[in-house]
């Protein structure tokens, strides 16, 4: 054998030593933990927290509970929010901007039949975006 070997040799012995020694503190500590706790201790706390959670539900359930005459179905309840939002509506219709009447510009019938040339309209491209705005205004105010 050489010294490269034997020095391993020493090395991985000390290793064991102490992995054993660390062995033996671990078991050492978890015997004083579990010193004071064993598996009918803990059961007995298990249950205990279950009770506790029972009794906190049933103390939830109770105030939960409607006072007597208060109660309603869904579907009162659905009619009355039917009626709100109805009536929120109606407000907000009552509240939205007036759109200006288009005037009625009468058309003359020619006298003579034949083809008559009627007077050039004007490019409809601002009324359509009057239109549009004035469409987008009512659309933000019913949302």
């Amino acid at each position: 054998m050489n010294l490269d070997t034997q020095l391993s040799m020493i090395e991985n012995a000390e290793q064991n030593r102490d992995t054993l020694r660390l062995m033996e503190q671990s078991a050492a500590t978890l015997r004083e933990i579990h010193g004071t706790m064993n598996e009918e201790h803990v059961d007995d706390v298990r249950e205990n927290i279950e009770e506790q959670m029972a009794v906190a539900t049933q103390i939830s359930d109770t105030l939960c509970r409607p006072f007597a005459g208060t109660s309603m179905d869904d579907d009162e309840l659905n009619a009355e929010m039917e009626l709100l939002e109805q009536e929120m509506m109606d407000q907000q219709m009552l509240q939205a901007p007036s759109v200006p009447a288009v005037p009625v510009v009468p058309v003359a019938q020619p006298e003579h039949p034949g083809p008559v040339a009627q007077p050039a309209a004007p490019p409809p491209a601002p009324a359509k975006r009057r239109e549009a705005d004035q469409l987008a205004q009512l659309s933000a105010m019913m949302s």
